[in-house]
């Protein structure tokens, strides 16, 4: 009985690991897009340059972060 319970327990852990992994490289190419419309992004033109451009650093980069942490483990 614990041998069934302990392979549905890996299948399933398998299962929800490949799913946060495809929701993190999801979320990866959403911050860098992100990223990128920030600093295109009409309303904001009232904000300094550079905070712009840090902003939107900071959140291309954390994109490719999460992005090669999901595909590259």
């Amino acid at each position: 009985m614990n041998e069934q319970l302990d392979e549905i327990r890996e299948e399933r852990s398998k299962k929800v690991g490949t799913i946060f992994g495809y929701f993190s490289a999801i979320m990866g190419v959403f911050y860098m897009v992100f990223g990128v419309v920030f600093y295109f992004f009409p309303f904001i033109e009232k904000i300094d340059t550079w905070a712009k451009i840090g902003v939107s650093s900071v959140l291309f980069l954390y994109g490719v972060f999460r992005l090669k942490r999901a595909l590259w483990k």
